[in-house]
């Protein structure tokens, strides 16, 4: 890479910490500016518009929410890594403004040979189906946007899997994608460090 072709590009790494902190002072070798973030605390965090709009067209007594989260290989989370207990942190906010439905939490997106935090989120729509839950809401709580882990991964690879093993309804909660609340909670966060 040249820093011609770097120069003024804005990077925003958030983690693992050590190895961000390593590939900002890499980029600014190269002319780039790079902020790495903190991890920051979760204090709020509200259910999207779309998650309360497929509750209520759901409302079947079997339901159960299923949270998807993106997978990570296991050793970045025995090095310390917070990402589950973030991950779990949110989940609990979220739940707590919902109704009391079951609700499990999974893993997807694995790739490569190394061992991933599971359950997956295969597993678990398998698991429930053995349970004799029949009407599922996935909530992809790891995901700012529809993209192919969403429109793909869950919607069409794991809506399969749930009309093969008998489940009368497989929906998904849109992701936060351009929401004004959540696009202004990123300007807080970001805009300060802008101006260091």
């Amino acid at each position: 890479m040249s820093a011609r072709r770097l120069e003024g590009l804005g990077i925003v790494i958030t983690r693992p910490r050590e190895p961000a902190e390593a590939l900002a002072r890499a980029l600014e070798r190269e002319g780039a500016r790079a902020i790495v973030f903190p991890a920051l605390a979760i204090e709020e965090v509200k259910p999207s518009a779309s998650t309360e709009e497929a509750l209520a067209g759901l409302g079947h007594a079997s339901l159960a929410i299923l949270v998807s989260a993106h997978g990570l290989p296991q050793h970045f989370i025995d090095d310390g890594d917070p990402y589950c207990a973030h991950i779990k942190t949110c989940m609990d906010l979220i739940l707590a403004q919902l109704p009391p439905y079951p609700s499990v939490l999974a893993y997807q997106s694995r790739v490569g040979p190394v061992p991933w935090i599971g359950p997956s989120t295969d597993e678990m729509i398998t698991r429930l189906a053995k349970e004799g839950v029949r009407d599922v809401l996935v909530i992809p709580i790891s995901f700012v946007s529809d993209h192919v882990e969403t429109l793909y991964e869950i919607d069409l690879l794991y809506g399969e899997q749930a009309k093969k093993l008998g489940f009368r309804t497989f929906a998904r909660a849109e992701s936060l994608n351009d929401d004004p609340l959540f696009l202004d909670a990123l300007a807080d966060v970001v805009e300060p460090r802008l101006r260091r």
